[in-house]
């Protein structure tokens, strides 16, 4: 998919993008990046300057592809380009420099899903996926990203105190980070490269529709295959009921009712453990593959990464704590935000599921069956611990 770039890469290019510093060459390691889902590529290079000096970077390239378009691939490069300069909410200052990793170049174009990026290459200063920190535990198996690697040996880095719920407090901490200086900012509505604006101004419903559409389609295709001999996921009754619920409530009108209902913000839109890395000894976070930034709920965040990555006794442990952290966090921030605890912890318990029910019904993505069995256990889970019911859950969140 990217083999020509890589093959054109001049190095005068290059070292225009390192501040003008002469590269003298540039070795990849060959190995590409290994997650669910793939849709870029990603490979690790050490470059070697003239004056002896050595930088480590990741290039992450996009080519045209209906998948790139449909995606909205670019949209990771127009963010890095230019959120300095997005406005923010009366009065915010913006801190979320701190929590982005440095990048040396940026392009991209929605039209074509085309996007090359080169970042610095944080795993070589001993970063740590924060996602690692969860690794699973006696008969919990721990995320799919995690399973088959030597997990603790890739958290060895880390401080030996460093639990899953410090790890949970530096990730909300960076997510208020990001929501707090655009809270509510209708001015981002007018930025179209970012996921959801039009759904803000009222506009894309055909998009929306279609999406939604989509997702029924494939939950219909689940059911199918359901009590079959070949079908080994187990969908308890009180998820499926849920589900189809949810579905049934998919109306636009609906939709834009509860957008008018709810504070929105800029978002990174895929926030779970895996997008994030540890930094600075576990002292520090970074956030990076922002392909789905966009506006909506800021507390949606938080529930989509406890669902994903947290085991349901420890993130019940934990979950109050979190959240109520977050939202002293945010509040700081941004005391204009307006929003009271208890708002963002049931924001946090419907946009977390809402998140959640959307991704279900793809069936773990074509993945083994136990990876569709592992997010089906852990969306239940929250579930049954939220007293969520067939008349209380949410529509799918895209």
């Amino acid at each position: 998919m990217t083999d020509a770039f890589f093959a054109q890469l001049d190095l005068a290019w290059l070292s225009a993008r390192l501040d003008n510093r002469a590269v003298e060459g540039i070795s990849f390691d060959g190995a590409d990046l290994d997650k669910l889902n793939k849709t870029s590529g990603l490979r690790w290079a050490q470059v070697t300057l003239a004056d002896g000096g050595r930088v480590p970077l990741v290039f992450k390239v996009s080519t045209t592809t209906p998948l790139a378009i449909l995606l909205g691939l670019a949209r990771e490069a127009l963010f890095y380009c230019s959120w300095a300069q997005l406005p923010t909410a009366a009065g915010a200052e913006c801190a979320l420099g701190g929590v982005l990793p440095r990048v040396y170049h940026a392009e991209g174009c929605m039209a074509t899903g085309e996007k090359v990026l080169v970042m610095e290459d944080l795993s070589a200063a001993g970063a740590v996926q924060l996602g690692h920190v969860f690794g699973g535990a006696g008969a919990w198996p721990g995320n799919p990203n995690n399973w088959g690697k030597d997990v603790a040996a890739l958290t060895r880095g880390l401080p030996p105190g460093l639990s899953e719920a410090a790890a949970t407090r530096l990730a909300f901490g960076a997510a208020a980070t990001l929501h707090a200086p655009f809270w509510g900012c209708a001015a981002l509505a007018a930025k179209p490269w970012l996921r959801g604006a039009g759904w803000i101004a009222g506009a894309d419903r055909e998009a929306w529709e279609q999406a939604q559409s989509h997702t029924r389609e494939q939950w219909a295709q689940v059911k199918s295959r359901l009590g079959t001999a070949s079908y080994t996921v187990n969908w308890d009754p009180r998820l499926v009921a849920c589900i189809d619920a949810a579905l049934a409530k998919v109306s636009w009108e609906a939709f834009q009712t509860e957008l008018r209902s709810r504070p929105f913000t800029l978002v990174h839109g895929d926030f779970h453990p895996a997008n994030l890395l540890l930094v600075d000894g576990g002292r520090g976070v970074r956030l990076i593959d922002w392909e789905a930034v966009g506006l909506g709920s800021g507390p949606q965040e938080l529930g989509q990464f406890m669902i994903s990555h947290v085991e349901p006794g420890a993130r019940a442990a934990m979950e109050r704590g979190a959240v109520a952290a977050y939202h002293a966090e945010l509040t700081r921030l941004n005391p204009r935000v307006g929003m009271t605890l208890a708002e963002c912890w049931a924001e946090y318990v419907a946009g977390g599921l809402g998140r959640w029910l959307y991704f279900l019904p793809f069936d773990g993505w074509g993945a083994p069956p136990a990876v569709s069995q592992f997010f089906c256990d852990q969306v239940l889970a929250f579930i049954v611990a939220h007293g969520v019911t067939p008349e209380t859950v949410p529509m799918p969140r895209m």
